[in-house]
């Protein structure tokens, strides 16, 4: 059965190759309609699937995003989607074929599309200031999230990083922290002054207050977590919780950009390379494999200058090489 393939491909991908948590989800979640799609069409034993079911099946899901749940939406699936879809399919079909659940190689005969690069969102000099600007009434939660947004903002971490630092893999004497990333590789990526200064206070007054018992939490005192960063009930954050409130933090500050957490990812490399950082050393504390992953915030600020310069009153107006209007 193929819901039998992709369960035993979802068990390799996490036993054998210890992909992330939210890589094996992403996985699922693009997996699972791909099934459903099939048993629709009674494609439910893998020597039956061909290739125009696969076809079929990517023409479907652009169809139903472009109508979407609701119909005068009219939005198509985006390239990115689109990509993500081709590569997950390429991948189980690759497994399937290895595992010997279909016969022929069908992952040859997808479709290849070039994943579009876009440029990274940042927030401005002025935003991230107003951003981490700490509130004017200290509370635990409160230096919680200003502890979060301090430590994403001077080392980049992704949000999974966040919720998963280890107190004890801080080091605040050597300005430094100790992360495990994506496929459970470690890196030490440092942590500036500001952030410091934010993380002592939250760890002397607000972190202990999140454990102690209270009114609003409960009526004994929590076992202490290991995770740095905990909730308003003193457990450690989850993803999406922990996104909310970053969200909330932006809109109490007048930001009207829907950003993501991952924005300050963005905004921390972005400001480092016009900081005179080199791409080398940046690629390192973000932890990509790849110089070419990093390459882009190089662009992202010839843009920024190109942009500033044609503000200048009396320089030519000229259209920007990436066609974004000034």
């Amino acid at each position: 059965m193929l819901e039998d393939a992709m369960e035993r491909f979802l068990a390799v991908l996490r036993q054998e190759e210890r992909r992330s948590d939210n890589t094996i989800l992403t996985y699922a979640q693009q997996l699972h309609p791909f099934i459903q799609w099939l048993k629709d069409q009674e494609v439910t034993k893998p020597q039956d699937l061909q290739l125009k079911h696969i076809l079929d099946f990517l023409l479907a899901e652009q169809k139903r995003d472009q109508i979407g749940p609701k119909p005068q939406s009219g939005k198509r699936l985006s390239l990115s989607s689109v990509y993500l879809k081709i590569t997950t399919l390429r991948r189980f079909l690759f497994f399937c074929y290895e595992e010997h659940y279909i016969p022929d190689k069908l992952y040859r005969h997808l479709p290849s599309l070039r994943r579009s690069q876009r440029m990274p969102k940042t927030l401005n000099r002025r935003e991230i200031n107003r951003l981490l600007r700490p509130d004017k009434e200290e509370t635990p939660d409160g230096l919680c999230i200003q502890a979060v947004l301090e430590l994403a903002y001077a080392s980049g971490l992704r949000i999974s990083e966040l919720i998963t630092v280890d107190l004890n893999k801080l080091h605040l004497d050597a300005e430094s922290l100790t992360v495990f990333g994506k496929g459970s590789k470690e890196r030490v990526v440092p942590v500036g002054k500001c952030a410091i200064a934010a993380l002592r206070r939250y760890l002397e007054v607000g972190r202990p207050a999140l454990l102690a018992p209270g009114s609003s939490r409960r009526k004994t005192k929590r076992t202490p977590s290991s995770r740095l960063f905990l909730n308003h009930w003193g457990r450690p954050f989850i993803r999406k919780t922990l996104w909310l409130r970053i969200k909330e933090r932006a809109r109490a500050r007048g930001i009207k950009k829907e950003m993501t957490p991952h924005w300050l990812r963005h905004t921390f490399a972005t400001h480092m390379y016009r900081g005179g950082a080199d791409l080398r050393v940046i690629q390192d504390i973000l932890g990509h494999a790849q110089i070419s992953t990093v390459e882009i915030y190089a662009h992202v600020d010839d843009v920024q200058m190109q942009r500033e310069y044609f503000r200048i009153p009396g320089t030519r107006r000229a259209p920007l090489n990436d066609g974004i209007k000034p």
